[in-house]
C-alpha cells in the first residue's frame, strides 16, 4: 500500500479551553494530540481546495441531499472536506492564510488520501517533523480564541523558539533543517534538497 506525505502549514494559538499553546490547521481545528483525530466534515458539499474538475462536475450534478454524507467518509471525493496538505515545499510556501505567521510540518496521511497535483485531503495524520525556521528568536504574536464574539485576538508575544518548544514538547514532534538527513529522503529529493543516494551516504 502507498504511504502519502508532504507538508502541512500550521499557525501557534492559545488554546481558550486547555490555555496551552498548540498548533492551529487551516480551517482553525487545534492540534491536541499526535496523530491527529478524524477529520470531520463541516460543510458536506461544499467546493474547494484540492478538488478535481472532475470533483467539482460531479458535485455540480448532486442535489443538496445527496451531498451529505456520513463522517466515515470524510474525506470524500466530491466535496472538499478532510486535513489539507501540500505535495511539494514551494506548493506551502507559497500559500498564504489567515494573517498568521505559519509554520511548515512533514506530514504522513493515516486512513483514506484524496490526491491532487498540488495536494491532497487526507482524513487523518501524524506530524513527523517541524521545518526549522528561519529565526527563532523573532517576536511571533500569539492569538486566542475569544470566547465572544468568538475570533481570534492578539493576547501575547513571545520568542518563535519559545513558543515552538512548548508545542513540540507536547507533541513530542522533533524540529529539524529541511536538508537533514534524518528527514524524508523522498520529499528531500523530490524538493531539490538532497539526491536520494546523497542521504544514504549521509546516514549509513
Amino acid at each position: 500500500m502507498a504511504v502519502v506525505h508532504g507538508f502541512r502549514r500550521f499557525s501557534i494559538v492559545r488554546c481558550s479551553k486547555t490555555q496551552e499553546l498548540v498548533f492551529r490547521g487551516q480551517m482553525g481545528m487545534h492540534v491536541h494530540s499526535n496523530p491527529a483525530p478524524s477529520a470531520v466534515c463541516r460543510n458536506p458539499g461544499s467546493v474547494g481546495m484540492w478538488m478535481t474538475p472532475a470533483a467539482v462536475a460531479r458535485n455540480a450534478a448532486l442535489t443538496r441531499e445527496e451531498r451529505e454524507h456520513p463522517e466515515y467518509e470524510t474525506p470524500r471525493f466530491d466535496c472538499s472536506c478532510g486535513f489539507y496538505g501540500y505535495r511539494t515545499y514551494n506548493a506551502a510556501s507559497a500559500d498564504s492564510w489567515g494573517g498568521f505567521r505559519d509554520f511548515l510540518a512533514h506530514v504522513t496521511c493515516m486512513g483514506e488520501v484524496v490526491l491532487h497535483e498540488e495536494g491532497f485531503r487526507t482524513k487523518r495524520y501524524q506530524i513527523d517533523y517541524i521545518l526549522r525556521p528561519p529565526s527563532m528568536e523573532e517576536e511571533l504574536s500569539i492569538w486566542t480564541l475569544a470566547d465572544s464574539p468568538g475570533y481570534y485576538t492578539p493576547s501575547e508575544r513571545l520568542p518563535v523558539g519559545q513558543a515552538l518548544a512548548q508545542v513540540l514538547d507536547k507533541l513530542a514532534v522533533p524540529m529539524w533543517e529541511k536538508e537533514d538527513p534524518r528527514g524524508c529522503a523522498i520529499c528531500q529529493s523530490v524538493n531539490g534538497w538532497h539526491k536520494p543516494e546523497d542521504v544514504v551516504e549521509k546516514v549509513g
